[in-house]
C-alpha cells in the first residue's frame, strides 16, 4: 500500500502544479508527451493507447477532452477510413515544456532531502521493481526508463 500512497501523492502533486500553470485541462500528460515526439501525420488512435497504457474507450474519453480545449485535432486515416489519426497541435506543443516542467517541480520535490546517490539507489530499485513485474505479466512501457 506504501507505493500506491506514493503513486497518489505525486498524481495529485503534478494535477495541482498542472492546474497552477492553467494547465487542468490536460487530463492526460503522458498522451502529450507521446504526441510531441510524434511526426506532424500524427499517429493511429490504437496505437496511441498502446503507448500510454490504457483501453482505447479511455483513451477516447482523453483525446475528446484535449480536442475541445485546442491540444490535438483527429481526422481519419488514409489507409484505414474507420481509424482515426492524432495530431498535436501547436498549442499542444507548447503545452509539452510547462508540462514537462511541472512534473519536473514534483520530482524535486519527491527527492528533496535525498543524496544524489540515494535518488540513484530508489530509479535503480524501481527499475528493478518494473522488470519484475513485466516478468509476470505487467505491460512494458516502451517509454519506460529501464
Amino acid at each position: 500500500m506504501l507505493f500506491h500512497d506514493v503513486y497518489r501523492a505525486h498524481r495529485n502533486a503534478v494535477t495541482a502544479n498542472l492546474t497552477a500553470l492553467g494547465l487542468q485541462d490536460v487530463g492526460q500528460p503522458k498522451v502529450m508527451m507521446v504526441l510531441s515526439k510524434v511526426n506532424e501525420e500524427g499517429v493511429n488512435q490504437r496505437a496511441l493507447a498502446e503507448a500510454v497504457h490504457v483501453s482505447p474507450s479511455t483513451l477516447s474519453a482523453s483525446l475528446k477532452s484535449l480536442e475541445a480545449n485546442g491540444y490535438i485535432t483527429r481526422h481519419a486515416d488514409a489507409s484505414d477510413g474507420r481509424a482515426k489519426r492524432i495530431c498535436i497541435t501547436q498549442k499542444g506543443r507548447d503545452s509539452v515544456e510547462r508540462v514537462g516542467a511541472a512534473f519536473q517541480r514534483v520530482d524535486e520535490q519527491l527527492y528533496a532531502g535525498f543524496s544524489p546517490d540515494e535518488v540513484e539507489h530508489i530509479k535503480d530499485a524501481y527499475r528493478r521493481m518494473l522488470r519484475n513485474l513485466y516478468a509476470i505479466g505487467g505491460t512494458p512501457c516502451p517509454h519506460a526508463e529501464l
